[in-house]
C-alpha cells in the first residue's frame, strides 16, 4: 500500500467537479501497490491525486463509481497493462 494514498469508499463527483479542471477516474486491475486489486484514482487532468478506491472485483468496483455522470473509456494501446479503462 502506498503512504501517500487516501482509500475512500467513492468519489462525491457533485463536490469533485467543480474542484477540478478535468476529473477522471482511472480504474487499475492488479497494479504493483495493490497486487490482486482493482484501484480507482482519480485525476485532475493529466495529474494523479492521492484519492483512490479499492475493490476485489471489477462489478464491485464499478458499482462505486457515478456512472450515471461520466462516459467510459476504453484503455489506450499505450497504456499502462495495469490500467482497464478511464470515466470522466
Amino acid at each position: 500500500m502506498s503512504n501517500t494514498d487516501i482509500i475512500v469508499e467513492r468519489f462525491d463527483w457533485p463536490v469533485i467537479r467543480p474542484h477540478s479542471i478535468i476529473p477522471m477516474v482511472v480504474v487499475y486491475r492488479n497494479p504493483k501497490d495493490y497486487p490482486g486489486k482493482f484501484v480507482a484514482r482519480l485525476f485532475d487532468a493529466d495529474r494523479a491525486t492521492r484519492f483512490i478506491f479499492l475493490a476485489d472485483s471489477y462489478v464491485e468496483l464499478v458499482d462505486k463509481l457515478p456512472v450515471q455522470q461520466l462516459v467510459r473509456m476504453a484503455r489506450h494501446p499505450t497504456d499502462d497493462p495495469a490500467i482497464v479503462e478511464v470515466w470522466m
